[in-house]
């Protein structure tokens, strides 16, 4: 129990608070619901598995080797992140179809391909907590951590969607309806700007 409440107290944190993907999830569950989002977040999700699975059995280190090449996939995750502000700068409108090409599997995919962050979460992950998953559940301690973190991601990406479809609901007949679009993609903007800092400031 020590274990799972330190582990939570340092990973929720981590997979809740706002970024590239969180901030999407949140956007399309405006624009078009949390249904329709579920395949962003199935595309999310599966690559954040494969992460974990190839950081767990040792890629971590291979990473570790090459810590430009992280820096070369937070520039281009930038960029494909500007690219998705420029989709949501559109006023929402629930009768239109034009953001019915609202954001499926591959581009979940896509974004988690090209989040760099994701590979410092879950390197960090390991490289915290395997021996403490070792102690507690042997050589079942990987996978359990992957499992976990699994658990966690999908958890804290669905209430992002559902936090979008809700805030929608919400304003949807006021004023402020009409700047929702605009106040997402600037949000993205943001987070873009701050990965691009976070690459100069790592050169």
């Amino acid at each position: 129990m020590v274990f799972f409440v330190s582990w939570l107290a340092v990973m929720f944190p981590l997979a809740f608070s706002p970024g590239p993907a969180n901030v999407v999830f949140a956007a399309n569950g405006a624009n078009v619901g949390v249904r329709k989002s579920l395949p962003l977040l199935l595309g999310v999700d599966f690559i954040f598995l494969i992460k974990s699975i190839l950081v767990g059995v040792g890629f971590g280190s291979t990473l570790a080797l090459y810590p430009q090449s992280l820096l070369y996939l937070q520039v281009i995750g930038s960029l494909y992140i500007f690219w998705l502000a420029i989709k949501f700068i559109k006023p929402v409108n629930k009768s239109s179809s034009t953001l019915n090409s609202n954001l499926g599997f591959k581009d979940g995919v896509i974004l988690q391909l090209v989040n760099s962050k994701g590979w410092l979460l879950v390197a960090l992950m390991f490289t915290l907590f395997t021996d403490q998953s070792a102690k507690e559940y042997g050589e079942y301690g990987i996978a359990i951590l992957i499992v976990m973190l699994a658990l966690l991601n999908i958890t804290s990406h669905f209430i992002w969607i559902w936090m979008g479809s809700l805030i929608i609901k919400l304003i949807k007949n006021t004023y402020w309806a009409k700047y929702l679009n605009a106040g997402f993609a600037l949000s993205l903007v943001l987070v873009g700007l701050w990965l691009l800092f976070d690459v100069f400031l790592n050169r």
